[in-house]
């Protein structure tokens, strides 16, 4: 199979080759990969973590859209894979949760967390949120302040392992979540998360 796909591609390639050449090349490209997209679109809720994080990451690269399970949601792996993008956004796995770690202008950084969690009547949510900083008087009252100017994410303050912390984050309800939504939501609690540790403190607080 490597020998036919090497060939087709050469074939593909060379202008010189004519066209007849050169349309049957596209087309057996075609075929070998919708058998490769519909073998990793039947693994992606594969039971091995390992499996799953390698067809996710496979789909984000080739820019294909995830595909949903059969009730119509998606992995927490999956949606958090989707936010990749090369030298702007990186997700690393950290336990059951995903990093995604956002690069910003002039050389600063956000890391956005994405977490599995529940409503309060049980329902599976996805929590998004980065942290602020220290969740000082000065900054729970401007918080609060400033979350009615907030579209999809607010400011809530977390207790840390030595002080509170100011976080902006997002619930998302499991069987709303899409890898557009999500992604979406990263790339604003990261700007917006960046804005206020510049604002208040000054500096990054990763």
């Amino acid at each position: 199979m490597a020998r036919e796909l090497e060939e087709a591609e050469q074939n593909l390639s060379n202008a010189r080759a004519g066209w007849v050449h050169r349309r049957d090349a596209a087309l057996a490209l075609g075929r070998w990969a919708a058998i490769a997209l519909d073998a990793l679109k039947r693994h992606i809720n594969d039971p091995d973590t390992d499996v799953r994080r390698a067809v996710a990451e496979t789909l984000a690269k080739i820019h294909l859209p995830a595909v949903p399970a059969s009730d119509g949601s998606y992995p927490l792996e999956t949606l958090a894979r989707a936010c990749e993008k090369p030298g702007k956004r990186e997700v690393q796995s950290d336990g059951s949760d995903f990093v995604v770690q956002v690069k910003l202008p002039e050389g600063r950084q956000q890391q956005v967390r994405l977490s599995p969690a529940a409503s309060r009547d049980g329902h599976p949510l996805i929590h998004v949120s980065t942290r602020c900083g220290e969740a000082s008087e000065k900054a729970k009252n401007w918080a609060l302040r400033y979350n009615a100017k907030l579209v999809h994410c607010a400011f809530a303050v977390q207790a840390g392992d030595e002080r509170e912390e100011l976080v902006l984050m997002e619930n998302i309800p499991f069987r709303h979540a899409t890898p557009e939504a999500v992604k979406a939501a990263v790339k604003e609690i990261a700007f917006y998360g960046d804005w206020i540790e510049q604002r208040l403190h000054g500096g990054d607080s990763l």
